[in-house]
């Protein structure tokens, strides 16, 4: 798993980015073959997502809930 801000980030800017958050995440995974695939889902939004271990797995998974929550890039401390 990866911190979610890496950048010092002034307080509004904090409570600004984590609001944005969703309150739960749904996770659906499945092995097929080598790949560890799964269907992520939040509010009113999902997608798929794959990889070859369980970390990377996590990783994936997290850094697609922040970005897709437009929280940017810069902030993901893995």
């Amino acid at each position: 798993m990866f911190r979610l801000f890496k950048q010092k980030l002034e307080p509004e800017a904090f409570y600004a980015y984590i609001h944005r958050m969703p309150d739960t995440v749904s996770v659906k995974w499945q092995k097929d073959g080598d790949y560890i695939v799964g269907e992520v889902g939040f509010d009113n939004f999902s997608f798929v997502t794959q990889a070859r271990s369980a970390e990377e797995f996590v990783e994936l998974v997290n850094e697609g809930v922040v970005i897709s929550n437009n929280v940017p890039k810069d902030y993901i401390e893995r």
